[in-house]
């Protein structure tokens, strides 16, 4: 109550002061009328203006005039009088208007639409950036700062042509698009590319037309730092807990530990490994995978029963293995039988370093690693039904890998997670419908390790600021000018720094995405920004519950005429109510004068209703803290400032022939383990054949021995992380090179791939 005496108090003392100002332009417009009609006779004095028979005077000196001299001149006086007196008649009607206006009841709230002034506080008129559609007066609205967008558009509501493909156009930082149908790479990747001068990358796993570019998830696991345990468990998250249950799931648990292990030892045992290498350890065709982990650890298979088989199996012949006085078998190999995930690193130590790891009987070298250890020892020990359960769920979620079409896709990358920060480029993730169900958890990997990989430890400037030089002062100058002259002749962002916009097209199809809801309260500070879409309210909250993290932080809201029964109340709901004022008649009998009943109740700014039959050409959009706006819907292929920008899309993504050459500054030459043994002996043999036989046989003995070196040879580069100190090496390989370079000097001898 206070407060509105203390508004009305306000009004009143402004209006004062309105009247004050209006009666001194009124009166001395009068003042001068009246002495232009008179001929500026002398008895009203006055100033002359030079050289001019004009003459100012006192500007309130009407009032007294028509005192003194209205009788002498009635008809003069009269007719000022009925525009001077008439005007303040006008006056006191428009403030009766305003207070009454004032006064109005609003007991039930106040909501309104947003006016084209506050539109314009809402700094949504910015040349670039997401675009939200048209205002009511069809201004385009662009929205460029830092707040996450969150759009509800049914299936053929007009999400395309309104929000996602005009911000393909006129976001000009790095943006990574959820492409469904490869729409959005047909018609916008040409534009992106050639006009904006980004590099476009199309990542399609189950491309089979050479066009689609490749990206590993793997690359990106920091092996021998410590971030290793960190970055793993974020892929083994992603691909096995889809419904977010967590730790609350014992097989979703019991599977996301049990990978953690198996990808940690991949990356250690596979340089350059892949999910395929992931999908067939888990799921080998030759032996059991509790035997395959058994002899990782050096540790009797399951249907053994003493240590004879891991003897054999690390090199020790039977005449070797003995008893000692306890009973206990005792072999050359043993302790050292474990499988050792050092081999192709200098520091001997690392376990020791990151873990303090002090090994095991299996392991005294501390080579094992000790998280691979630790969870295929607790697999080990668990019943085997309950072993069965674990390893069937994490196979599920590994068979799309063993996909030919998608394994080729994941092997390398032609792109990396920082390069979408560093440098100006548009990642397309396109996905033929009928292959969403299959692609849906390498998707979910991407999107997971973008926002995992660019929101590292953020770093201040805290230093004191020191006093530039003269020189200095001016070279800032032309620095700033620079920038200024670059910015009219270039589009460049207006945030200085380059963004990344996650532009993610039927968000909820992708299952809930835990670690990017908990990154929403942050992420905008890393100058990530999101735009989900879902086709309704209803079907995003079936996923992540009515209460999420993620309609929280959308501080704008972009909704289209909904198709469902529960959307439309959701909507409504989320507008304030204004205050209705109803008057009703009433009479009894032969009443002349019916009674007049006036009553005011709340009314949403928009009922369940009216959002239901939303016209098909509007949209609402909603922003934290500001009301909302009714507007219109963009058809942007109508709208000449983008009938040029659809330019023919590149035949091919772009690809990154160098990256796998910078990260890895090393060549590598990887045996395969089961004929690591007798290999060089296969090819001394074949050298000495070579040697003993005639010029005839000489040269079949040659491919032959080339062929087999080709075929149980691969070259491959292998991956050093920058976060990676490590020097990785291949032992063996001096002496490797000399037979390759044996083979190079043979004029008999090609190699043949």
């Amino acid at each position: 109550m206070n407060n509105r005496n203390k508004n009305t108090k306000k009004l009143f003392l402004k209006l004062i002061k309105i009247f004050l100002l209006y009666f001194f332009v009124v009166t001395t417009i009068a003042t001068q009328y009246l002495a232009y009609k008179v001929k500026y006779n002398k008895v009203l004095g006055g100033i002359r203006i030079i050289k001019t028979n004009h003459k100012i005077y006192f500007p309130l000196a009407y009032p007294f005039w028509e005192k003194q001299y209205g009788i002498s001149n009635p008809k003069i006086f009269k007719y000022i009088n009925n525009y001077y007196y008439g005007s303040f008649f006008i006056f006191l009607i428009v403030v009766m208007f305003i207070l009454k206006k004032k006064n109005e009841v609003t007991v039930h709230g106040t909501a309104r639409w947003a006016t084209q002034k506050e539109m314009k506080k809402m700094d949504l008129y910015q040349p670039t950036g997401v675009v939200l559609g048209l205002d009511p007066n069809g201004k385009i609205m662009h929205d460029n700062s830092d707040k996450h967008v969150f759009m509800e558009a049914p299936s053929r509501g007009g999400k395309g042509i309104n929000t996602v493909n005009p911000t393909a156009y006129d976001w000009i930082d790095s943006v990574v698009f959820n492409d469904i149908k490869g729409e959005l790479w047909e018609k916008t990747s040409g534009y992106r590319k050639n006009v904006l001068g980004q590099k476009v990358f199309m990542f399609c796993p189950v491309d089979d037309e050479g066009i689609s570019c490749q990206y590993n998830p793997l690359d990106g696991i920091a092996i021998g730092t410590l971030f290793e345990t960190e970055d793993i468990s974020v892929v083994t998250q992603t691909l096995i807990d889809t419904e977010g249950k967590g730790e609350s799931d014992h097989w979703i648990s019991s599977a996301m530990n049990l990978l953690n292990g198996v990808i940690m030892h991949i990356k250690y045992a596979i340089p350059g490994a892949s999910l395929v290498d992931v999908a067939n350890f888990i799921m080998p065709s030759d032996i059991s995978f509790v035997d395959v982990i058994a002899d990782i650890l050096g540790v009797p298979r399951e249907d053994e029963a003493d240590e004879t088989g891991v003897a054999v199996r690390a090199g020790d012949s039977d005449e070797d293995i003995d008893t000692d006085e306890k009973g206990e078998m005792i072999y050359p190999s043993k302790g050292y039988a474990a499988f050792d995930h050092l081999k192709y690193f200098e520091d001997k130590e690392l376990f020791k370093k990151i873990y303090n790891y002090k090994g095991s009987k299996t392991d005294i070298e501390c080579k094992l690693h000790p998280t691979v250890a630790k969870e295929f020892m607790s697999f080990l020990s668990t019943p085997d039904k309950e072993r069965g359960s674990i390893l069937s769920t994490a196979q599920q979620k590994l068979k799309i890998f063993l996909d030919p079409l998608i394994a080729k896709h994941i092997r390398k990358s032609d792109f990396t997670i920082k390069q979408l920060m560093d440098e100006k480029c548009s990642l397309y993730l396109v996905t033929p419908p009928r292959s969403i169900s299959r692609t849906k958890p390498l998707l979910r990997l991407i999107f997971t390790q973008i926002v995992y990989g660019l929101t590292d430890r953020m770093k201040f400037n805290m230093k004191a600021k020191k006093d530039k030089s003269f020189f200095e002062k001016i070279k800032e100058i032309f620095n700033k000018y620079g920038k200024k002259a670059k910015n009219f002749f270039y589009t460049t962002s207006s945030k200085g720094k380059n963004s990344l916009l996650l532009l993610i097209d039927e968000f909820a199809s992708l299952e809930k995405l835990g670690i990017i809801e908990q990154a929403m309260n942050y992420i905008a500070g890393y100058r990530i920004k999101c735009l989900l879409i879902a086709q309704s309210l209803k079907q995003f909250r079936k996923i992540y519950g009515k209460d999420n993290n993620i309609l929280d932080n959308c501080s704008i809201q972009i909704h289209l005429t909904p198709n469902d029964e529960d959307t439309p109340k959701m909507i409504s709901d989320m507008f304030d109510t204004y205050t209705e004022k109803i008057v009703t008649h009433s009479s009894k009998g032969f009443e002349l004068m019916p009674t007049r009943t006036t009553s005011y109740v709340p009314r949403k700014l928009m009922t369940a209703g009216e959002v239901r039959t939303l016209p098909y050409e509007e949209i609402l959009v909603m922003m934290t803290g500001q009301n909302p706006i009714r507007g219109k819907k963009l058809f942007y292929y109508l709208d000449k400032r983008y009938m040029n920008k659809e330019l023919p899309p590149p035949e091919t993504s772009d690809f990154n022939e160098e990256l796998n050459n910078k990260q890895l500054p090393k060549e590598w030459i990887i045996i395969e383990k089961e004929k690591q043994e007798n290999m060089e002996e296969t090819i001394l043999k074949l050298t000495e054949l070579m040697n003993n036989t005639d010029k005839n046989n000489y040269e079949d003995l040659a491919i032959k021995r080339t062929n087999y070196f080709v075929k149980n040879f691969v070259l491959k580069d292998t991956k050093k992380n920058n976060r990676n100190k490590h020097n990785i090496f291949e032992e063996g390989v001096d002496e490797i090179k000399n037979i390759v370079k044996e083979l190079e000097e043979n004029e008999f001898d090609e190699l043949y791939s």
